[in-house]
């Protein structure tokens, strides 16, 4: 690729070999996760983790991030009970609300509605379970649903 500088066009080149394999494994978590179901259930806090710290937050490639935030949905249902969903969401919605304001912060609407599409699509699998609700100290359900109010209202 050919780019211009101040004195002349640099060539840079970019091995996108690694790019493109981190997202085959993100996909391929994705479908692994999707097609066990609960039999996926031990490995759901160590991916869980890895999205949260790692591949939500990554800074290569939006696609990373959007197919990373799409497997916290899908681990949802790798969950047998309500208590195993409220620790997930404990350890998710945080890292949620962060990128989302980071997000609003650069003005970028378009990845705001994305990641808010995915918190309801956890809420609603949640929502399937009776029983214990969001127990964080970091977030609370009606500042969440008030942060959320807010963003609509923008």
């Amino acid at each position: 690729m050919a780019i211009k500088g101040d004195e002349n066009n640099k060539q840079i080149s970019m091995n996108t070999t690694v790019l493109q394999n981190k997202l085959s494994a993100v996909q391929n978590i994705y479908s692994i996760a999707q097609s066990l179901g609960p039999a996926f259930f031990e490995w759901v806090d160590p991916v869980a983790t890895l999205v949260v710290k790692e591949l939500m937050v990554d800074s290569t490639s939006s696609q990373i991030r959007k197919q990373s935030t799409k497997i916290l949905g899908v681990l949802m249902k790798c969950l047998s009970d309500s208590n195993q969903m409220v620790a997930l969401l404990d350890m998710i919605i945080p890292a949620m609300v962060q990128e989302i304001n980071k997000k609003l912060e650069k003005l970028d609407f378009n990845n705001v509605k994305y990641l808010l599409k995915e918190v309801q699509r956890m809420f609603m699998q949640f929502s399937n379970f009776k029983g214990a609700f969001i127990t964080s100290p970091e977030v609370k359900v009606p500042e969440l649903i008030n942060f959320i109010v807010k963003i609509l209202n923008t």
